[in-house]
């Protein structure tokens, strides 16, 4: 009898541990979890750009290493293209700003486009449904960087964080932005 009972208090107890570890993984940060490299090395092919005006990662086409999508539609973008992309951003979001007389998620949190140069870029090329050669272009605050540990190899996804964490897609040939986001707050 004994023995049953300490069978049952042993299921009990490893129920209980498994919701815990469960609960803890839940709690636990997306970035901490994908966050497995904690070296400043770029994932192989892939380009360290720093300019006075901005700062980044230009992934080849086979990176990021924990980007899981299909390699065949992605292509390498060049030096020259982020110089191209970051000066049609930065109009494109003032101007946007202006014309509307609005800022997404920017009341309680840095203002985008009086703080481009306060944030890391992540540069990313694909080639969309249509064909099109796009630029995807995620930044985030460079005092999180310490949340992020392997950056330069991984993609940053994060949710909600306001205007910490933006992200806007750029069709070169056409010079032309689209789908500027910034995130929201969680609450």
């Amino acid at each position: 009898m004994s023995s049953k009972k300490n069978k049952q208090q042993h299921k009990t107890i490893m129920k209980r541990y498994l919701e815990i570890l469960a609960f803890i993984v839940f709690l636990t940060p997306t970035n901490l979890l994908y966050a497995q490299v904690a070296d400043d090395s770029l994932c192989e092919g892939s380009i360290y750009v720093k300019t006075d005006e901005y700062e980044g990662v230009i992934f080849c086409a086979n990176c990021p290493e924990n980007l899981k999508d299909d390699k065949a539609y992605r292509w390498s973008p060049t030096e020259e293209d982020i110089a191209l992309a970051e000066k049609l951003i930065k109009k494109y979001i003032v101007r946007s700003v202006e014309k509307k007389h609005r800022m997404l998620n920017q009341i309680s949190t840095p203002i985008v486009h009086q703080n481009f140069d306060k944030y890391y870029r992540q540069y990313l090329g694909y080639i969309d449904k249509r064909g099109r050669k796009i630029l995807y272009v995620n930044c985030f605050w460079k005092d999180k960087e310490n949340q992020f540990p392997g950056w330069k190899r991984k993609y940053v996804k994060v949710l909600d964080g306001g205007s910490y964490y933006w992200q806007i897609n750029v069709n070169l040939k056409k010079k032309k932005c689209f789908d500027y986001s910034v995130n929201g707050y969680g609450g």
